[in-house]
């Protein structure tokens, strides 16, 4: 089971990269500073679900209501943080361009539910915390065909590599830029973009607080 043990929330760096260097880096080298991913949390695409439908398959048992992110934010903060007990998540989803995207900050709930994610259409997981453990999950239809650890490319679960991850590069530079070439996959594997706003909590318009 995934762990994580920090968070990092400032925005990402102007990016500096050369016209000369590897596609992965000059699209997505923002994903190697600091934002919430590189701090350790989960980014999650869903095609087919609402937000509203995500929330209540990454928490059946919310400990608020679906609300502002704001207001699940001020219902951690007043939660008590023990080194034994359970710890306060906030999960927040938005839209954009026909996805929802999901954001947990110091989370990895939808590591365990990439298939159920993807019942209406695709699930794409990416999940990192502060170790650089990491993992890349794609889903279709309920069905979860890659299940990868992209740092040092090897296989968590099913699934041979994909045609999308040609040239990307896993595996080389010592696992360099492993972040970035996540986002390049999930792009190929969805046709959307991901900026660096997408990874900004105040992206997102819904949320809902859990214990974990």
């Amino acid at each position: 089971m995934p762990s994580l043990t920090a968070t990092a929330t400032s925005g990402p760096p102007k990016s500096t990269t050369r016209a000369n260097a590897p596609l992965w880096q000059r699209r997505y080298g923002w994903a190697d500073g600091e934002n919430p991913l590189s701090g350790g949390a989960t980014f999650t695409l869903v095609k087919g679900l609402t937000p509203r439908q995500v929330l209540r398959i990454l928490a059946p048992h919310p400990a608020t209501a679906i609300e502002t992110p704001n207001a699940a934010a001020r219902w951690a903060a007043h939660q008590r943080y023990s080194d034994s007990g359970p710890i306060p998540l906030v999960i927040e989803t938005g839209r954009r361009n026909g996805w929802t995207m999901v954001l947990e900050n110091n989370g990895f709930e939808a590591t365990a539910s990439a298939s159920e994610l993807s019942r209406a259409g695709t699930a794409v997981v990416i999940y990192n915390n502060v170790d650089a453990l990491s993992e890349f999950q794609y889903a279709v239809h309920g069905e979860v065909l890659r299940d990868f650890e992209p740092l040092v490319y090897s296989n968590y679960g099913p699934g041979a590599p994909l045609p999308q991850e040609r040239g990307i590069g896993f595996g080389k530079g010592q696992g360099r830029g492993y972040l970035a070439k996540s986002m390049l996959l999930a792009e190929r594997l969805t046709g959307l973009r991901i900026e660096p706003s997408d990874l900004s909590p105040q992206r997102y318009d819904l949320a809902v607080g859990v214990m974990i």
